[in-house]
């Protein structure tokens, strides 16, 4: 038990014991951090301090602030945990979606999804996590909190997903350390699909499309000593792939921990999940199986992120429609665009070739202002917009 705020109102606050519970929140009292027992008994009469990460008796106050929050970090969890598997039940079944919008080509879309949002400073009250479905985990290599989504998916993910992006913009800001990542699940999980995920994506052409300097994040990031974002090898097998990654040979389980990270907790000890596409959840672990692209530089443009999501889905349709090619793509190469057109439909995939275009388009135009490395997303924002993309799915 804690003692705490148990009720208040306009002239009154009463204090009692608490059960502890993930539901207790942070209050700033007179002058001092005591519990609440929870936003939704005591909502009526509380605002948020998003300097000092705390409620507040009264309205939102320091709106404007964007706090270091990665050492902070006021929520009600495990302020040591970096992977979303050991408190993504918390979060299951409390999302609301406030504006349902019908998106189109969703149908074409098979696949779970969840995007990794590093952040460089700001925070979301406790009780909008809930309600977004966004998980707050601390990442060291950034000096924010990192936000992973819950899983989504179809038409309500992308709701849901749009909702968690402007909460995100309003609140949190991003730098050069940030990256945004992408998930996707619900694949054909077997050593064909995976190796030819792999090998397509080195024989393809997708680094037209994005900063010159994404494969290297030792050019510009803070820490020199690492490169966050290191192109995929190509492999004449599924047993040399998984013998690069692992470090042992594959015997045909995909749910053995990886040996240099036997618990799931010190995930930064495996040197080989900072690929381009990282397939370690996919290898290894009981959990989720995802395979992750890394390599997009942090966003808060809904619109870019739905045109990234739909092509990286064509990168697993075509190797799920083209198993046991993985050793072709170790020789021959293949254009992004024809990828996409091989597995969507015309329309879809006219658009999409549209997005890459417009992608092509930011790249140019960035580095043309001595940008390598994508930081000037405000070029990124004047080119890939509702109307020059997003008005084609919603």
């Amino acid at each position: 038990m804690r003692r705490g705020i148990i009720y208040i109102d306009n002239n009154y606050a009463e204090f009692g014991p608490l059960p502890e519970s993930r539901d207790n929140i942070r209050i700033m009292y007179e002058g001092r951090t005591i519990w609440g027992k929870s936003y939704e008994l005591l909502k009526d009469y509380l605002g948020y301090d998003y300097l000092n990460g705390c409620y507040v008796l009264g309205p939102d106050i320091n709106v404007e602030h964007f706090p270091q929050a990665r050492e902070m970090f006021p929520y009600n969890l495990d302020n040591h945990n970096y992977n979303t598997k050991f408190v993504e039940h918390l979060f299951r079944g409390k999302q609301h979606i406030e504006h349902n919008v019908d998106f189109k080509f969703i149908n074409e879309f098979p696949y779970t999804f969840g995007l990794e949002f590093e952040t460089a400073g700001g925070l979301i009250p406790q009780h909008r996590l809930y309600e977004l479905g966004l998980i707050p985990l601390r990442d060291g290599s950034i000096s924010g909190v990192e936000f992973s989504t819950v899983v989504l998916k179809g038409n309500s993910g992308l709701n849901l997903l749009k909702q968690q992006v402007e909460e995100l913009d309003k609140h949190t800001i991003f730098d050069k350390d940030c990256s945004l990542h992408i998930h996707l699940g619900n694949f054909q999980l077997t050593d064909d699909v995976l190796l030819t995920v792999n090998n397509l994506f080195c024989s393809s052409d997708i680094s037209r499309y994005v900063p010159p300097y994404t494969f290297s994040t030792h050019m510009y990031k803070t820490n020199k000593e690492k490169n966050y974002c290191e192109f995929n090898n190509k492999y004449m097998s599924f047993q040399e792939m998984y013998m690069d990654l692992v470090g042992r040979n594959f015997y045909g389980d995909f749910t053995q921990p990886h040996p240099k990270d036997l618990n799931g907790t010190r995930k930064w000890n495996i040197r080989s999940r900072y690929r381009a596409v990282n397939f370690i959840n996919a290898l290894c672990y009981a959990g989720p199986k995802t395979i992750e692209y890394r390599m997009l530089r942090p966003t808060y443009n809904f619109n870019k992120m739905l045109g990234w999501l739909f092509i990286y889905g064509a990168f697993i349709k075509y190797a799920e429609r083209n198993k046991g090619k993985g050793k072709t793509f170790y020789r021959v190469r293949v254009s992004t665009e024809n990828i996409i057109r091989s597995v969507y439909s015309a329309e879809l995939a006219d658009i999409l070739c549209k997005f890459l275009q417009l992608s092509y388009q930011v790249v140019n135009t960035q580095t043309a202002y001595d940008d390598n490395y994508g930081m000037r997303v405000d070029i990124e924002d004047k080119i890939i917009t509702y109307e020059s993309f997003g008005h084609y799915f919603y």
